[in-house]
């Protein structure tokens, strides 16, 4: 037994196995220290929550927008004359209703 390949280990061979396992585990450790020091680098930084309180009601938050600003007559009754939009006039391939002559058609429609 003394010439066994054992004998000339420089540590007994039960503390071999030891810092096999030992190395094993320092290896573990480190590779599950590395992946929560990147997950917590990926985590959303915390914010100071915000107030959601309006100062005032919402229906007069809302009342209060002016949406036609931009173009204050365009909801005004009569804004229609201020674009120059006129009547077609009838031709030859216009469409008359039934019983109605051409005449009588334009007659109706000015």
């Amino acid at each position: 037994m003394e010439n066994s390949p054992r004998h000339f280990l420089p540590i007994h061979p039960d503390s071999y196995n030891f810092l096999r396992f030992f190395s094993n585990m320092k290896t573990s450790a480190l590779l599950v220290a590395a992946t929560v020091a990147s997950a917590s680098a990926f985590a959303p930084a915390p914010q100071a929550q915000s107030s959601t309180a309006l100062n005032e009601s919402f229906f007069k938050t809302i009342a209060d927008m002016d949406l036609f600003a931009p173009k204050k007559d365009q909801n005004n009754y009569g804004a229609r004359g201020k674009k120059g939009v006129q009547t077609g006039a009838l031709s030859s391939r216009s469409y008359v209703p039934a019983g109605l002559t051409k005449a009588q058609y334009e007659k109706i429609r000015a």
